[in-house]
């Protein structure tokens, strides 16, 4: 009901010099990033820069899929419910950051051997969410970055969330990613990865207080303070039924399952060394 009634730290943000972590350690959270995206070309649709059921290209001209039929027909919907017809290109993302630029890695992606039509089955797909990124980068005049800065962190009130490894890594409460090796059953840090090349799909860093104040916002229906970010009709579009998903449903950068029997919206995030997951239950005003 729009009160925090339970925020705490667990653990150690650094094993080797016992910090504790507290609820405003900055953690990487991945893939919770996707319903930030959606949300900032939402934002675009409200102003009627961006259609739905427009094509990519008419935004990003050099978006062009291999196949003709999918680069004829697909859509902005289709990036942000995965149903591109294409499975994931990972190892480019995490390879080719640095190397390519958002362009680039689009075109790349674009031009992979499809596994699936159009539409017909989900199919996880990291920089078709990049492509959706740059969409709104274009329709609001601004990077990524500073669109997501702007019209969400600002007016919710998220002041060290960012999307970057050094402004987090200069941050005196962030928590140092680990690994567990599972033959050893020993735990090592590894580094922060970037991924600046495809930030939309997922390079959000942000603290368990910062990411209370994002749920809230999605449990009061796309208000901030007494502001509308986001109209009730692309609330509930983010968050309606839009394709079958491993979990029962996927809206917009958001799975939909239940929990006893109850709709709960939910995604998870998973990046070297970090896990996080969001989820909260529109009918309990719970998340």
């Amino acid at each position: 009901d729009g009160k925090v009634v339970f925020s705490k730290g667990f653990g150690l943000r650094d094993v080797a010099s016992k910090k504790p972590v507290t609820p405003d350690t900055l953690f990487a959270v991945g893939s919770t990033t996707k319903a930030f995206t959606a949300a900032a070309l939402l934002m675009a649709v409200d102003a009627k820069k961006v259609k739905l059921d427009d094509a990519p290209k008419k935004y990003l001209p050099y978006f062009k899929m291999r196949d003709p039929e999918t680069d004829a027909k697909i859509t902005v919907r289709d990036l942000l419910r995965h149903t591109s017809g294409l499975t994931r290109t990972d190892l480019m993302m995490l390879a080719a950051d640095g190397k390519l630029n958002r362009e680039q890695m689009i075109q790349a992606a674009c031009n992979a051997l499809p596994t699936a039509k159009l539409g017909e089955k989900w199919q996880y797909q990291n920089i078709m969410f990049s492509a959706a990124g740059e969409i709104a980068s274009k329709s609001f005049g601004q990077p990524y970055e500073k669109v997501i800065e702007n019209r969400i962190f600002t007016p919710l009130g998220m002041k060290r969330a960012n999307l970057s490894v050094k402004p987090t890594l200069a941050d005196a409460d962030h928590a140092t990613g680990y690994m567990l090796d599972i033959a050893s059953k020993k735990s090592s840090p590894v580094p922060m990865r970037s991924i600046d090349s495809t930030a939309a799909a997922g390079a959000i860093n942000a603290s368990a207080t910062e990411m209370a104040k994002w749920v809230k916002f999605w449990l009061d229906r796309g208000v901030a303070g007494n502001k509308r970010l986001l109209t009730e009709a692309s609330v509930t579009e983010a968050t309606k039924y839009q394709v079958d998903s491993p979990l029962g449903g996927y809206g917009f950068g958001w799975f939909l399952s239940k929990w006893e029997g109850v709709p709960v919206v939910e995604h998870g995030g998973n990046i070297d060394g970090y896990n996080a997951n969001v989820a909260f239950i529109p009918s309990q005003k719970i998340g």
